[in-house]
């Protein structure tokens, strides 16, 4: 059956189908070219004469045989060929310079500036300026040059919104910037609304900038400028509403933006919506799954700005609980693993915690297994709450503890809680604990801490300590404040000093000595104890290069002492010393000469008349030893104590022949 059907198909007459003739490109040509009458025409037949562009390559080349046809009768033709030049773009080079050559003539012109300025994205004068142009923009290529272009005119548009923005802008020209659909505009927008003052606005105004910041907060989608307006939210809105923008943008936004966020929630108003939505922020910083902290949990830095801003408030509303406050402060220090953000929430909790949260805290401090950072931050925790709370005594005994702790850190801290909890004893307390300290470092926190609280038993606890020599400037200085203007004390002071010959400590003692409101007497005596320290410094240093010029001040303060008549036998003693040191034996020896008989002790001035006299014998100066050998002991016999010494410069056997003036003057007569 199915071949019979098929044969019979077979059979059938079969008519021949007249196919419709196909239109050629060049007829399709034709046809454009006889539509293109006007401007708005050919831009209506835009995308057919690309399409025929795609299927007949030689378009370009067909439109330029046009454009070169005989004129004036080809006229309309070769005008519609132009239009469909610009439309098409095309950067053929052969058409640019034929559209370039008819720039300069009068009938084609203006319609081939703009079909070059279709294509090129600027406007030519003439063809001069088109072929300087050309030179350096071929072969880029027709999108190249509108980019150039429209970069070009967006510059020059910032430009213009620089300017307007930058001289004292209204409310109006800010609240249309942060609407421009550039980036660039929006961020000078954005700045000149951070300098922007709105004390002064008017109702109007004020509204206009408000409505114009929602809208941009809501619609603004680049990080670095909603960064911008994020920063500036406390400023155009207030309560709930910034609470809700600033909670959106924690929880939703990128970690930049949710770290900006965070920042800014302290600064909310009234102060009531800053706790709650720091509490709201914080507690979601910790959210958990099965234990496991949320995905949507806050960055550590994010975390950071939380509990930073949560420090900074005050005045706790009547509705916010101290105990929800303390709960969420235990849950950060049982969470965080942050060393950055733990050590900001110890600073929170000082601030923050009720007196309940000090002995978790103690629980921390006391637990040797913990860090030593944490153990430090948890007693300064316990040392702000315990000053918020006026319990002093509730922690101080624990502080006494810690100050000889194992850890050089608590320690520390210790010492900074003692002094500011300051109970009874605390500074004499912190005097005792300098001579058990092995630390300097702590050695000279705890001196600093000295120099704020006087008290007469500290001055004794000071002397029991010698300091190292890194710590005799602080030491000398805490000294200086607990002797305060006691010249008596600070003669004793001096004396102490020199006595275990710590005369630089001593030395820096009564240079740093304040002389206002003392007697005259008062300054005298200090005068001679500068003298007397200063003089037993250098002798005990020895002349150098560095201390020359305190020789020159040492001997003119005990020339002075000598001059007003002190009496003390002993600023002649130093004098004659340092002459040594510096080797002026011979002023020595007149020296020597002009006190024997002085009331110096016996004992002293031989041996200073024996330290001349070897100088002299180093020096070699005739008749020096004789001539101060005659003249002490004249005043006085030569202790048994110094006669080997003396045997090293003269025969102590035999007595000085004395001069007998007239013996001589009788025996010149006779002769």
């Amino acid at each position: 059956m199915l071949s019979i059907a098929i044969l019979s198909l077979c059979a059938l007459s079969q008519e021949p189908i007249e196919s419709s003739p196909v239109e050629t490109s060049g007829q399709k040509l034709s046809a454009l070219i006889e539509q293109a009458t006007s401007a708005s025409a050919a831009v209506e037949l835009r995308g057919k004469l690309r399409v025929l562009n795609a299927e007949w390559p030689v378009l370009p080349s067909r439109l330029l045989e046009v454009t070169l046809l005989a004129q004036p009768e080809n006229n309309a033709t070769i005008t519609a060929a132009i239009r469909l030049a610009g439309e098409l773009g095309s950067t053929n080079d052969d058409l640019l310079r034929r559209l370039s050559a008819l720039l300069d003539s009068r009938q084609f012109a203006t319609v081939s500036r703009s079909a070059l300025s279709t294509i090129c994205g600027r406007e030519f004068a003439d063809g001069d300026a088109f072929d300087a142009w050309y030179v350096s923009a071929q072969g880029q290529g027709r999108e190249v040059w509108l980019e150039t272009v429209l970069q070009q005119q967006w510059q020059q548009q910032e430009q213009l919104w620089e300017q307007r923005l930058s001289r004292s802008p209204s409310a109006a020209v800010i609240a249309l910037a942060m609407q421009h659909r550039r980036r660039a505009v929006r961020q000078l927008a954005f700045t000149s609304l951070a300098h922007f003052d709105t004390a002064d606005l008017d109702e109007s105004s004020r509204t206009l900038v408000d409505d114009a910041f929602r809208e941009a907060f809501d619609i603004e989608r680049d990080l670095q400028l909603r960064i911008q307006l994020i920063q500036q939210t406390s400023r155009f809105v207030v309560g709930n509403e910034a609470l809700t923008l600033l909670l959106r943008a924690i929880e939703q936004g990128k970690p930049n933006e949710a770290t900006e966020a965070s920042r800014q929630l302290a600064f909310i108003t009234p102060s009531e919506f800053a706790w709650q939505a720091l509490l709201r922020a914080i507690d979601g910083g910790y959210a958990t799954v099965d234990g496991q902290p949320a995905s949507n949990s806050a960055n550590a830095a994010t975390r950071l700005a939380l509990w930073t801003g949560f420090s900074t408030l005050s005045l706790r509303p009547s509705d916010t609980r101290q105990s929800a406050i303390d709960l969420l402060l235990q849950r950060g220090l049982s969470q965080e693993s942050d060393p950055a953000v733990l050590e900001k929430i110890y600073v929170c909790t000082g601030r923050q915690a009720g007196i309940e949260f000090l002995p978790i805290l103690e629980a921390v401090l006391f637990d040797k297994q913990r860090d030593v950072l944490h153990r430090s931050a948890a007693l300064l925790s316990m040392t702000a709450i315990a000053e918020r709370a006026s319990a002093a005594s509730s922690i101080s005994k624990l502080v006494i503890l810690l100050l000889g702790d194992t850890e050089k850190q608590v320690r520390a801290q210790a010492i900074v809680s003692l002094r500011r909890l300051n109970p009874d004893g605390a500074f004499e307390l912190l005097a005792d604990r300098l001579s058990q300290e092995t630390q300097v470092v702590l050695q000279k926190q705890l001196l600093s801490a000295l120099s704020q609280q006087r008290s007469i038993p500290i001055v004794d606890k000071l002397l029991t300590f010698v300091p190292p020599v890194e710590l005799i400037e602080v030491y000398s200085r805490a000294m200086v404040f607990q002797i305060a203007n006691d010249v008596v004390m600070l003669s004793r002071v001096v004396d102490a000093l020199s006595l275990r010959q710590s005369y630089q400590t001593a030395l820096l003692l009564v240079r740093a000595f304040p002389l206002e409101n003392i007697s005259v007497e008062g300054t005298a005596d200090v005068n001679r104890l500068h003298a007397k320290v200063l003089s037993q410094q250098l002798l005990k240093q020895g002349l150098n290069e560095s201390n020359a010029l305190f020789f020159d001040d040492a001997l003119l303060r005990l020339n002075d002492l000598q001059l007003v008549g002190a009496g003390e036998g002993m600023w002649f003693e130093y004098e004659i010393k340092l002459r040594l040191l510096r080797g002026d034996v011979q002023l020595c020896i007149e020296q020597m000469l002009s006190v024997a008989g002085s009331d110096i002790s016996d004992t002293a001035k031989w041996t200073l008349a024996l330290d001349v006299m070897s100088a002299a014998v180093e020096q070699q100066i005739d008749g020096a030893v004789e001539s101060v050998r005659l003249a002490m002991q004249a005043a006085g016999a030569l202790p048994a104590e110094l006669e080997f010494r003396a045997s090293q410069l003269f025969d102590i056997s035999t007595p000085p022949q004395l001069r007998d003036d007239n013996a001589e003057q009788d025996q010149s007569t006779t002769e």
